[in-house]
């Protein structure tokens, strides 16, 4: 079931290891709860081993949305201050607008 926080967000997929596209904006779900907002143009799967080493975190589900490179960086950060993860950095400079689904 996906956690009711990224109900609002267009076009979310639960990530699957099978998927290899060439933008992501990464949720890191933990109790039903949005614990972590990344970034990456390659594989999520590494993103997600260095989460899990370097945190020495467990997590439940992976969800994601595909975004052009360009946008990552803007993506990304919106969503780190719509959520506030446990596990991001907080304070960053918001962007404002809610992110295109381009």
């Amino acid at each position: 079931m996906i956690p009711e926080q990224l109900n609002s967000i267009p076009d979310i997929k639960r990530y699957s290891i099978a998927d290899r596209l060439w933008g992501y904006i990464y949720f890191i779900i933990s109790e039903n709860k949005v614990i972590y907002v990344g970034k990456t143009k390659n594989d999520i799967n590494s993103r997600l081993i260095e989460f899990k080493k370097s945190r020495k975190r467990k997590y439940d589900e992976v969800y994601y949305i595909i975004r052009h490179p360009k946008d990552l960086d803007a993506t990304e950060l919106y969503y780190i201050n719509e959520f506030q993860p446990e596990y991001n950095k907080h304070g960053k400079k918001s962007i404002g607008d809610k992110p295109s689904n381009s």
